[in-house]
């Protein structure tokens, strides 16, 4: 069973993982989830380093961290265990022999081209919203260091 699978081992790198992603610990836990997604990485013969040097690979990743159309981050340890080539692919990133994608590269298709369209239109018919949200949005958005 792979959450059976070496405990200590699958804590370090979801330690490591908190750590790199700059989480709040208190409020990121290893739930069985990803605590799977390790052990079943371990299972196939990744070891923690290899594991710990991916999780600083997608760190790297600039498409991961956000520069990519939608600026969403792909940084959670499910993205970054979720197969074998997921961690190599990172790892090699971390160790310089990969490339993060490029945004040069990025072919968007006329279906993404008007799904973005369809967003802008709406962003900018949105009624705002009242001063007291905004000001404990904006409160919200300071805790959390900008992640919102």
């Amino acid at each position: 069973m792979p959450d059976e699978i070496n405990p200590r081992i699958a804590r370090r790198v979801f330690n490591a993982w908190v750590e790199a992603t700059r989480r709040n610990p208190n409020r990121c836990k290893l739930t069985a989830a990803r605590r799977n997604r390790i052990n079943a990485r371990l299972a196939e013969g990744y070891d923690e380093g290899t594991l710990v040097t991916a999780i600083q690979g997608n760190q790297q990743s600039p498409w991961h961290q956000g520069d990519n159309p939608g600026g969403t981050v792909w940084d959670d340890l499910d993205i970054i265990c979720r197969s074998g080539a997921h961690v190599e692919r990172f790892s090699r990133l971390a160790e310089g022999q990969g490339r993060a994608p490029d945004k040069a590269a990025i072919v968007r298709t006329e279906a993404q081209d008007q799904q973005a369209a369809r967003f802008q239109q709406d962003k900018e018919e949105a009624v705002p919203c009242p001063p007291e949200v905004a000001k404990k949005l904006a409160e919200v958005k300071r805790k959390l260091g900008g992640r919102a």
